[in-house]
């Protein structure tokens, strides 16, 4: 009976002690585990969207081509959202992170064609009742809205310091797009000239085909919504650079980026959106 005691009571001692080692970083046998970080925190910045294409609009009342082919456009945008950065390897000495961010972007676009030469045309002067040819031309342009919401899963490495590289693939899936065309008279005499249907902007057919009028029937526009002609669902491939402030719990990290587009807009035609992307991070350490 002593012996099975005295048994229990060594098993419990080396219990003990062996607890009270584990829980103390000095134990050279199982050192204390050191806690790991993730970081969280908001991320925003400014896009400039491309946008290249070959795309012919065509009148919706006969389905005819009204203007040139537009190829390329550019315009402003912005992101917002939030980020986590996950540190690969030893949190003091790593050069190396998984960063995943969901982001709102917009990437619109102006696609714009001149119309070439002077289109020459008569009115009557009212005055003289003689003919008058007017000196004109139409300026063609389209204004896209593209609106996303993003998954980025970045890849990044730093150098000596705090600069680094990042890579990684972007999944969108777009929250709305919408397809504006705009037909502008301009030249010498563009004061006097007017479209022709602009008379007949009260008709049932030129409301039906969402046809309207600015500066006094010298610009004619067309809300062409794309439809079903847009995939709801864009790849690209984003790499860029980054500088990172350790501010003790907290780190800031502005970057720059090419966002690439590997997809089409266009479900019919060939229409790839890419951007420039500069922004900043802003995270916040957080153990576990």
């Amino acid at each position: 009976m002593k012996k099975s005691m005295t048994s229990i009571l060594i098993l419990l001692m080396i219990l003990g002690v062996e607890n009270i080692f584990s829980q103390s970083a000095s134990n050279p046998l199982r050192p204390g585990q050191k806690k790991n970080v993730i970081y969280f925190g908001p991320v925003a910045g400014y896009n400039r969207s491309f946008h290249t294409t070959d795309y012919k609009v065509t009148e919706p009342e006969n389905d005819a081509v009204a203007c040139p082919s537009f190829t390329e456009g550019s315009n402003n945008g912005y992101f917002f959202g939030i980020s986590g950065e996950y540190l690969i390897g030893n949190v003091k000495n790593s050069r190396s992170s998984i960063i995943g961010k969901i982001v709102y972007n917009t990437l619109p676009s102006t696609l714009s064609q001149g119309g070439g030469d002077e289109l020459s045309s008569s009115i009557l002067d009212p005055t003289t009742g003689a003919p008058t040819v007017l000196k004109t031309s139409v300026d063609h342009s389209l204004d896209i809205e593209y609106n996303l919401i993003s998954t980025e899963i970045i890849y990044k490495f730093n150098f000596k310091g705090n600069f680094g590289v990042t890579v990684g693939p972007v999944i969108d899936l777009v929250m709305s797009s919408n397809n504006t065309q705009r037909m502008t008279i301009v030249g010498t005499d563009k004061e006097q000239a007017i479209f022709y249907d602009y008379t007949r902007r009260d008709d049932p057919d030129i409301i039906a085909a969402g046809i309207t009028f600015e500066d006094g029937g010298r610009t004619r526009v067309v809300d062409r919504n794309f439809g079903a002609d847009i995939s709801n669902f864009r790849m690209g491939l984003k790499f860029g650079l980054q500088y990172t402030f350790n501010l003790q719990q907290l780190i800031v990290v502005p970057n720059f980026n090419y966002n690439f587009g590997l997809t089409n807009l266009s479900t019919v035609r060939d229409w790839r959106v890419s951007a420039i992307q500069v922004g900043v991070d802003v995270r916040w350490a957080f153990k576990y």
